[in-house]
């Protein structure tokens, strides 16, 4: 098959599947209880919450390239921002979060050249978004502390923030 052939098939296939994903979902809701919420939503507050999590997005898409610069691979904003959003589909629809990092991986090896270091590009940037995670919920216990409240467990976030940043140093030490 040639290639653009071989690319229509795919879009027709991802189409396909969409569609089949989308058709199970809408007749497992409860699309009148869904509607009924969905009129209830105040338009500016939800006008803020797609902002806030496109900005998100692009900032993740950002930082997925900056550490693909690092290694000398080369890759358009664009091309990553639309691999991420197929890669966050993936990640929502699929049991797992693993399927969007195969989909980022698949995507960005080509210009890597190489699996392995695209499959080690994405890794670093889910430890570093799992250090910046874990930096929230440190700084939200700290004001918490400082308010008084005293909330259970918190000490585990601080050891696994001084953990994972202390093991990422360490693996990128030279």
């Amino acid at each position: 098959m040639t290639r653009p052939k071989l690319k229509d098939v795919l879009i027709v296939l991802k189409l396909a599947v969409s569609t089949v994903l989308l058709v199970i979902l809408f007749r497992r809701a409860d699309v009148a209880t869904m509607a009924a919420r969905f009129r209830q939503m105040d338009p500016a507050w939800t006008i803020a919450a797609l902002g806030v999590y496109g900005l998100m997005l692009a900032v993740r898409a950002w930082r997925w390239r900056l550490l693909l610069r690092l290694q000398t691979i080369d890759v358009s904003l664009g091309t990553l921002t639309k691999s991420f959003l197929v890669a966050t589909f993936f990640n929502n629809f699929l049991p797992s979060n693993i399927g969007g990092d195969v989909v980022r991986v698949a995507d960005t090896a080509p210009f890597a050249g190489s699996k392995t270091l695209a499959t080690t590009v994405v890794l670093i940037d889910r430890v570093i978004g799992l250090i910046a995670l874990l930096v929230l919920a440190a700084a939200a216990s700290a004001m918490a502390w400082n308010l008084g409240l005293r909330l259970k467990g918190m000490e585990y976030v601080w050891i696994a923030l001084v953990l994972f940043t202390g093991g990422l140093l360490f693996c990128l030490r030279n």
